[in-house]
């Protein structure tokens, strides 16, 4: 009998854990801890350096030649390239180099990457 009331106060107790969040209505995070153009830069960044990786392990597997491997890597590492300058730019822009929504477009941009309304 003992068991069982320690067992059924054990499931009281865990179910309680587990509903306590809910019934006390806390609110989740709901806005990033980064700004869009920073999250946004960093994401095109590693996406460029990982597919610049993905093609140099695909030469030394041996499913590209050498003629594609030079196209690819050429162009990826220009976008790679590019990648970083922007990260770089958005990490160092000051208020004035922002858009009036607050996004930080690299140089050379036409629209505007926060809002799309066309950049001056």
């Amino acid at each position: 009998m003992t068991l069982f009331i320690l067992s059924v106060l054990l499931a009281a107790l865990s179910t309680l854990w587990v509903v306590h969040p809910i019934l006390a209505r806390k609110q989740a995070l709901l806005a990033d801890v980064e700004r869009a153009d920073v999250l946004d830069a960093e994401a095109r960044k590693s996406v460029a350096l990982f597919s610049l990786r993905e093609v140099e392990y695909d030469r030394e597997a041996g499913k590209l030649d050498e003629g594609d491997y030079r196209v690819l890597h050429g162009q990826l590492a220009a976008e790679a390239l590019q990648a970083i300058r922007a990260a770089d730019y958005v990490h160092t822009a000051t208020d004035e180099d922002r858009h009036a929504c607050g996004f930080g477009n690299p140089p050379g941009s036409r629209f505007c990457g926060g809002c799309g309304i066309q950049v001056a």
